[in-house]
Order: C-alpha cells, then structure tokens, then sequence
C-alpha cells in the first residue's frame, strides 16, 4: 500500500506493484505502509482520501500467477511449496487447484486471490492495467504527465498460448466475479481471445 497526500493506492497482487510503487513514491509524494508489500486495509485516518487500485485481465493475471509460483523457472521456494498441491505443474491442473480448492497457505498464495476478493468492501477506483497510463491520467490527484515504465514485465508470459479450452473454465470458476466487477470480457472459446 502506498499513501500520499491525497490518495491511498491498494496494491492487488500480479497487478502492476512495482510500477506502481516506483511512480507513486517518486512523482506522487507516495510512502509505503510498513508492513507486508501487499496490504489492503485502509488505516482510518486515510479513508476519506482518493482510494485506487490496479486490476488486471484474469486470464493474463492466472497465467502470470502461475509464472511466478510453479511453472518451471519460477523461485524454489515457490515451486517447493506449490508442487506439493500441485505435483503436474502444468498450468490447466494450476488452475483446476485454484478453482476448487485454492491453497491458503502456500508460498506466495496472496498471489492467488481473484481481485474482487482482495478489494472486498473498499469503495476504490479500479484501472485496468492494459490502459494504465491513459487512466492513470485521469485520476484526481494527478497533476503532470508521466511516461510510466513497465517494470518487471516477464517475455516468456505469452498467456494466448498457454490457456486451454479446459483452462479457460477453470479461470472462469476462480475469477468469475473479476470480469464482472472490472468489465473484463469472458471468453467462450479459445479462439476468442
């Protein structure tokens, strides 16, 4: 979480943090709450300030999850702890875990929540990652442009390739109430991604 002087920014897990963070904390007069990086409580002498968010396309967000916590190349403790829920690896039995039975106490599960989850109850503004830099502009607090940087973007996350027709319907199980909330389109098929 991020507070500045007029605004708090709730970091959503595979949304964008590091950029985030960086472009707040150096242009936008942003601290980083102490604490866990992630944290969605708003302390109460901040919620009356511009509240927002990042959310993401829950397709790219699954396969990026899955990129991060157990494909092979992912960090050792993370695929350690993953692989015991999950012995396959493969991203449709990653996403079959999620969708009936998500891990809570796995190395990086935060990582795993659908979005609509983490937010809860906070009565944030939520931009869409795919038009950061258009509606970040558009919020209150911002006064100047800034080219935003895209930090930590990963090549090998082509998420198209990856998802399944039976992947994609455990996605839609585990982030159903995502495309919803934030607007993004569900899929049918493969082929209409």
């Amino acid at each position: 979480m991020i507070i500045g002087p007029k605004y708090v920014f709730i970091s959503t897990p595979k949304c964008g943090t590091h950029t985030m963070y960086w472009l707040l904390k150096n242009h936008y007069g942003g601290k980083q709450k102490k604490g866990a990086y992630h944290q969605k409580n708003v302390p109460k002498i901040h919620q009356k300030k511009f509240l927002f968010t990042v959310t993401r396309n829950p397709y790219s967000r699954a396969v990026s999850a899955w990129t991060s916590l157990l494909k092979p190349g992912a960090e050792d403790r993370y695929r350690k702890s993953w692989s015991r829920y999950c012995p396959a690896s493969d991203f449709t039995s990653f996403m079959e875990l999620l969708a009936n039975r998500r891990p809570h106490t796995a190395a990086g599960a935060i990582a795993t929540i659908p979005q609509y989850a983490w937010i809860g109850r906070n009565k944030c503004r939520a931009i869409k990652i795919e038009n950061l830099q258009e509606e970040f502009n558009e919020l209150p607090f911002v006064d100047k442009f800034i080219e935003i940087p895209h930090l930590l973007k990963r090549t090998d996350e082509s998420w198209k390739e990856v998802i399944t027709d039976k992947s994609l319907q455990f996605i839609h199980k585990w982030a159903g109430k995502d495309f919803k909330r934030f607007g993004y389109q569900k899929a049918a098929k493969i082929s209409d991604l």
